[in-house]
């Protein structure tokens, strides 16, 4: 794997393990760069200032599990990952709100054809990320949070990129409702590049 693959793909694994602002210098390839045909640059893309981003010494393992899991998972949920890389450029929380959809759409949408994708989407995510609860009424509790809530996300979305009168009971977008959304992301990258076709019939309550 090249050098510039390697790096951007440790970047992307920080980025998938937990929220916060964490960048690199843009690195351009230079075939005539006796340096390894990499040059670095004093440009930032990303945060600078943001939300503070802390890696913890027992985080060292999983993040290298993160990060060996991305290359094999790369044809299956590239989409999503580019989409969360790209979020960290994004200075409007309404273009991060379309990469995330865009993103939660290739990891529960994957390889489908037309049809009810708003339901679809909130219902299996609220599926994966409610099996993390142990208890049965507290994993009720959290499928009807998670898909109550990527249902607005998704309606919001759909708003913003296509018109059209909003819904009463609308998703404010704000630094608070992204991040939650983020959360949202994350933890489903990290449980689908763990077991890349869960069977969310096993996850019914």
């Amino acid at each position: 794997m090249p050098y510039m693959e390697k790096t951007f793909d440790g970047l992307c694994a920080l980025r998938i393990l937990r929220s916060g602002d964490v960048s690199c210098l843009t690195m351009i390839e230079r075939p005539d760069n006796p340096f390894g045909g990499l040059s670095l640059t004093t440009e930032f893309r990303g945060h600078i200032f943001g939300q503070p981003y802390e890696l913890l010494r027992g985080d060292v393992g999983h993040l290298q599990s993160i990060y060996k899991l991305i290359e094999h998972q790369k044809d299956r949920m590239g989409i999503a990952m580019r989409r969360l890389n790209q979020s960290y450029e994004r200075r409007s929380l309404e273009d991060i709100l379309i990469d995330y959809i865009i993103a939660f759409e290739n990891l529960y949408l994957y390889g489908e054809g037309p049809g009810e994708k708003r339901f679809k989407l909130s219902h299996r995510a609220g599926l994966l990320l409610s099996s993390l609860e142990t208890r049965i009424e507290e994993r009720r509790k959290r499928y009807e949070q998670v898909s109550s809530f990527i249902q607005k996300a998704y309606d919001e979305r759909s708003t913003i990129v296509h018109g059209g009168p909003r819904r009463k009971r609308r998703l404010k977008v704000n630094e608070d409702s992204i991040n939650k959304l983020g959360d949202y992301l994350r933890q489903s990258i990290r449980l689908l590049l763990e077991n890349p076709e869960p069977s969310l019939t096993n996850l019914m309550f």
